[in-house]
């Protein structure tokens, strides 16, 4: 993409066409997003009579219609992502207001929008994310959709993230002083093993175990296991292993304490 990628967050729009093509207009244009000015030109001869053309004024565009500017984003080479689009996602009735979140209404201003913006571009394209699903409102687009159900990170993707977003790096003798999950003793939790617990060693004599080992270790902890793949609850949980923290295990001991 010769201009890049922008990321726009969509979570705080209010399901209007009005707020999508300003957050539009500031991803593809560079500019402040803010509502653009009505431009009033006068047609009349002689000073005499005339008429306004407002063809970025918010009724214009609430009333399905493209924005004047979209001519000048028409050759550009970008991916946009639009994050968080759910208040434009179509509900299964269309009990609510115009442009409400999850309404019926919301998915055909999604719908128009997108339209107007693939026949307009010839460069731009478009990734979405949504709890709910738009196939209802993207599927007379005049491009192809390819829907992906975004699952919650598996054990070892969980724990490499986790790894990576720590602000110290995890030690192997951290994780050997860590009882194993499944074979914890009964009611004490996870935390420092007991006598005659299970703890996860290295034999006397073997090599140092790599990267691999150590994430793939870490997978099946409680550490990474009790945040269910969900990456924001795994970043939260990494920045909690910092230089002050000097071992795992007082944060699963502070947990156990709780």
């Amino acid at each position: 993409f010769a201009q890049g990628v922008v990321f726009v967050p969509c979570a705080h729009l209010d399901g209007t066409a009005v707020a999508l093509w300003c957050a539009l207009r500031g991803a593809l244009l560079g500019g402040s997003g803010a509502p653009p000015v009505p431009v009033q030109t006068s047609t009349g001869l002689g000073g005499g009579g005339g008429e306004d053309r407002e063809e970025e004024s918010p009724a214009h565009l609430a009333r399905g219609a493209s924005p004047g500017w979209l001519v000048h984003a028409r050759h550009r080479r970008c991916l946009v992502v639009l994050d968080a689009i759910d208040a434009y996602a179509p509900a299964a009735s269309s009990g609510g207001s115009a442009g409400e979140p999850g309404t019926a209404s919301g998915g055909s201003v999604l719908a128009g929008v997108l339209d107007a913006l693939f026949s307009q571009t010839e460069g731009v394209q478009v990734i979405t994310t949504s709890r709910q699903t738009l196939h209802a409102c993207t599927a007379t687009l005049p491009v192809k959709v390819v829907s992906l159900p975004l699952g919650p990170l598996g054990p070892v993707e969980a724990a490499r993230l986790f790894v990576r977003r720590t602000s110290r790096s995890i030690t192997m003798a951290e994780l050997n002083r860590l009882v194993v999950p499944h074979r914890a003793p009964p009611g004490g939790g996870e935390g420092r093993a007991p006598a005659g617990g299970t703890t996860c060693h290295a034999a006397p004599g073997t090599p140092p175990l790599g990267q691999l080992a150590l994430i793939e270790r870490l997978a099946g902890h409680s550490l990474v296991t009790r945040c269910g793949g969900h990456p924001k609850r795994l970043l939260t949980a990494a920045a909690a292993v910092t230089h002050e923290v000097s071992d795992l295990s007082d944060l699963v001991r502070d947990d156990c304490d709780e």
